[in-house]
C-alpha cells in the first residue's frame, strides 16, 4: 500500500508527507486557514474521535486489557458504552503483553456481552513485533479487511524496541511511529495501553516516556481504581477537546466452560463491565460511607493500627482477616483530599480533617 513520505538516512526515520508540508510555511488567510477546519468524526461520543492517537495509562490490576476487550466489543457490535453513541466498526487487537490471557479473557468478554464471535470484527496480532519495520504489512493486512476503525495496542512496554523504556527520546520517537497506524485504512482511533512512570497517583497517571511521549499523543487516558472491583476511566495531563464525565467499570470475575485448566477446572477472568447511572450514584454513596467510617475511627482511635481500625469497622474479610489494603486505599483518597497526613509513620487527621471527621460523627 502507498504511503507518502520518506525515510531521513541520519536516523532512520520516516517523515511523513504532513512533518515534511509543515517545514514549507504557507502564509494562509483567515478564510484560507479557518477553512481547513474539519468537524471531530467521533468513534465514542465525546471521548474517543478517530485519525487520533491516545494513551490509556494504568497501574497493574486496574483494568487496562479488560476495559480495552470491552471497548473493542462495543465498537464491533456498534454498542452505546455508559450512554454514548459507539459507532460501529471493525477492530484491530494488537495482543503483546499475554496473548494467551487474552484468548480467555475474549472468551469470557465475548460471553458477558452476548457477542457471537464467529461474526464478532476484531481482529488480532497475536504475538510481538517491530511496528515500525512490519508498518507496510500492517496496513496491507488491515486493507484486505476492509480498514478498521478502532486500533488497541496492548501494552506500548511489549512493543517497544528501542533499548531504554525511561527514555523521553526514544519513547517519543515510539508515539511518532505509532501515529503512523492512525493512517491506515478506515481512519482508525489508536489507543495504546500503557505503564504509568513511578510512584503514579490519579491526577500525575502519565505514561513511561515522560512528556516526550505524552507530547506527541492528541490524550492520556487513564484508569484508575480506588473502590474494590472498579475502576473510573477519565484523563489526565493532556486532552484534544472537550472534557467529558468518567466513566466508571466494573471489573467482575465471571468464568466460561470455554476457559479451563488441563484438568478441567474452571479459571476466572475478569471483565468491565459499564457501570449505569444507578449504580455508580449507589457505588458512590458507599465510598463516602467507607470514607466516613475511616474519618470516625482517625477521630476516636488516633492511636490505632490499620488492622484495629479495620476490626473497628467490621471490614474483615471471609476468613477474619481485616481487610487492609481496602482502609489503605480509603486513606490515600483522604490524603489526596488533604484530610490525613503521614505524621512519623503513622496517619493523623490534619485539621481540616478533624473539623470533617467531627462534622461526620456528629451527623451519626
Amino acid at each position: 500500500m502507498p504511503h507518502e513520505g520518506k525515510y531521513i538516512d541520519a536516523e532512520d526515520r520516516w517523515q511523513s508527507a504532513a512533518e515534511i508540508s509543515r517545514m514549507s510555511p504557507r502564509l494562509l488567510t483567515a478564510h484560507e486557514f479557518a477553512g481547513g477546519y474539519e468537524a471531530p468524526a467521533y468513534l465514542v461520543e465525546g471521548v474517543a474521535q478517530r485519525k487520533r492517537l491516545y494513551s490509556c495509562t494504568a497501574v497493574t490490576g486496574a483494568g487496562k486489557t479488560a476495559v480495552s476487550l470491552t471497548l473493542a466489543v462495543h465498537v464491533a457490535m456498534g454498542m452505546p458504552l455508559a450512554g454514548k453513541e459507539v459507532e460501529r466498526g471493525k477492530v484491530a487487537f494488537f495482543a503483546g503483553e499475554n496473548p494467551d490471557d487474552i484468548r480467555a479473557r475474549v472468551l469470557v468478554t465475548s460471553e458477558a456481552f452476548n457477542a457471537d464471535l464467529n461474526s464478532l470484527e476484531i481482529f488480532f496480532f497475536d504475538h510481538v513485533f517491530d511496528i515500525t519495520s512490519t508498518y507496510d504489512h500492517i496496513a496491507n493486512c488491515v486493507q484486505k479487511i476492509g480498514g478498521v476503525d478502532l486500533v488497541v495496542i496492548d501494552t506500548a512496554a511489549a512493543f517497544f524496541q528501542g533499548d531504554d523504556e525511561n527514555s523521553n527520546t526514544e519513547l517519543g520517537n515510539f508515539a511518532r511511529d505509532l501515529r503512523r497506524l492512525c493512517d491506515m485504512d478506515g481512519g482508525p482511533c489508536v489507543i495504546v495501553n500503557a505503564h504509568p512512570t513511578k510512584t503514579p497517583s490519579k491526577h500525575s497517571l502519565y505514561p513511561r516516556g515522560g512528556g516526550a511521549f505524552l507530547n506527541e499523543v492528541d490524550g492520556n487516558f487513564r484508569l484508575w481504581s480506588e473502590d474494590e472491583g472498579v475502576t473510573e476511566l477519565h484523563w489526565c495531563g493532556k486532552f484534544r477537546g472537550p472534557d467529558f464525565d468518567p466513566i466508571s467499570f466494573k471489573l467482575d470475575v465471571r468464568t466460561s466452560d470455554h476457559v479451563k485448566d488441563s484438568k478441567g477446572r474452571l479459571i476466572p477472568s475478569v471483565v468491565a463491565l459499564p457501570v449505569g447511572e444507578d449504580e455508580q450514584a449507589s457505588l458512590s454513596k458507599a465510598a463516602r460511607s467507607d470514607e466516613d467510617g475511616a474519618l470516625d475511627v482517625l477521630l476516636n482511635y488516633p492511636s490505632g493500627s490499620i488492622s484495629s481500625w479495620c476490626e473497628q469497622l467490621e471490614w474483615m474479610t471471609e476468613n477474619g482477616e481485616p481487610q487492609k489494603s481496602k482502609m489503605h486505599r480509603i486513606i490515600i483518597r483522604l490524603h489526596e483530599d488533604g484530610l490525613v497526613t503521614m505524621k512519623r509513620k503513622k496517619w493523623v487527621l490534619t485539621k481540616p480533617g478533624k473539623q470533617e471527621a467531627e462534622r461526620v460523627c456528629g451527623a451519626f
